[in-house]
C-alpha cells in the first residue's frame, strides 16, 4: 500500500518536473489559498470574539472603597451619591468621572409588559467609556435637571426585539414602569455595560436613564459606582495615593461615617461588552446629520405613547 502511494508521490513529482509552468501555477494557488484563509481566520477572529474596541488611551478605572471590619479589609464598590460628588469635586488625577447606578423596571410592549435592566447614568459616560448611541444623541446635562422631560436610551438588543428595529421610535415616547419617556438614542449592537448584579436582573443593560442631579434625586440612589479615566501623565500609584487623601477629608468632614479608604481597579475590556461583538466603530448620528440612510419597513413594536 505504502509502495503504491510512494509511486504515485514520485509518478506526479515527474509530471510536474516536466511541466513546469503547472507547477508554479500549483504551487501558487496552493499558497495564495493558504494565505487568504489564514487571514479571513484572523479578522473573522479578531471580530467575533475579541471585545469592543473601546477608547482606552488610559485605563478606565473603577473608585471602590475597602473598609475594615475585625481585621478583614471588605472591598464595596458601592459608593453613597454623597461621597462620589465629593471624589469627583476633591480630585485631580481623573481627566473625567462618571456615576452610574441600577435599575429595574417594567417595559409596556403591546399589551404586555416586559421586565427589563436599566442603569441610571450621568452624562459623562459615554465619553468616559468611549462609546456613543449608534443612532440618536447621547445623555445631555440638562437632562439630568430637577424637573427635566424623561428620556431614555435603548440598547441595540431591546430596541430589535421589542421595537421592531425601527429607527423611528428615536423621538417617541414608551412607557416605562408607568412613567413615559421619550427615546433620543439607540446604542451600538451588543453593548451592555454597566453589568448589574444577576441575581435580581439579567446581568446586562437594557436601558439607560439619566442620574437626576438634585438633592431629592441623590438622596433616592442609595448608592452609585465611580468609574474614570485617568488623565494623560498621571500612573494608577500616584491615583490611588490622592484617593486615600480625599477618603481622609471625606472622614474629617463628616465624622459620622464610618472609616474607610478609596481603592482604585483597572476595568478589562472584556467587562464592558459582550465578546461576541463583531464591531469596532464609535457611533454617534447627530440629528442634524440625519438618523438613518437605508430604509426600513418594519414597525415598532413598542406602545408608543401620546405626545
Amino acid at each position: 500500500m505504502f509502495y503504491e502511494m510512494w509511486e504515485q508521490v514520485r509518478r506526479a513529482g515527474r509530471v510536474l518536473l516536466r511541466q513546469r509552468l503547472v507547477c508554479v501555477v500549483v504551487l501558487s494557488t496552493l499558497a495564495i489559498g493558504i494565505a487568504v484563509n489564514a487571514t479571513f481566520y484572523a479578522v473573522t477572529r479578531g471580530l467575533l470574539a475579541s471585545p469592543f474596541a473601546f477608547d482606552r488611551d488610559h485605563g478606565l478605572i473603577e473608585v471602590c472603597q475597602e473598609r475594615k471590619h475585625e481585621g478583614i479589609s471588605i472591598t464595596n464598590c458601592s459608593n453613597s451619591h454623597k461621597d462620589a460628588e465629593d471624589f469627583r469635586t476633591w480630585n485631580h488625577s481623573f481627566s473625567e468621572i462618571t456615576l452610574h447606578n441600577a435599575a429595574l423596571g417594567t417595559l409596556r410592549v403591546g399589551d404586555e409588559l416586559e421586565s427589563v435592566t436599566g442603569s441610571l447614568v450621568d452624562h459623562h459616560f459615554f465619553s468616559v467609556v468611549g462609546v456613543y448611541p449608534r443612532y440618536g444623541r447621547p445623555f445631555l446635562p440638562e437632562d439630568e435637571l430637577s424637573g427635566a422631560p424623561r428620556v431614555a436610551i435603548l440598547s441595540d438588543a431591546l430596541w430589535r426585539n421589542f421595537c421592531g428595529g425601527d429607527p423611528t421610535i428615536i423621538g417617541k415616547n414608551i412607557v416605562m414602569s408607568g412613567d413615559i419617556y421619550t427615546v433620543v438614542g439607540i446604542m451600538p449592537p451588543r453593548f451592555e455595560f454597566p453589568f448589574p448584579p444577576p441575581v435580581l436582573t439579567k446581568g446586562k443593560t437594557e436601558i439607560w436613564f439619566p442620574l437626576r442631579n438634585s438633592e431629592a434625586a441623590r438622596s433616592a440612589h442609595t448608592s452609585v459606582t465611580i468609574l474614570g479615566r485617568l488623565k494623560p501623565g498621571v500612573t494608577l500609584q500616584q491615583a490611588q495615593a490622592e484617593a486615600r487623601q480625599i477618603g481622609t477629608q471625606i472622614g474629617e468632614a463628616y465624622p459620622e461615617e464610618k472609616e474607610y479608604t478609596f481603592v482604585l481597579r483597572y476595568l478589562l475590556e472584556g467587562n464592558f461588552i459582550t465578546r461576541e461583538d463583531c464591531s469596532a466603530e464609535h457611533y454617534w448620528h447627530h440629528p442634524a446629520a440625519g438618523l438613518c440612510q437605508r430604509s426600513w419597513n418594519t414597525a415598532c413594536g413598542c406602545r408608543a405613547a401620546a405626545h
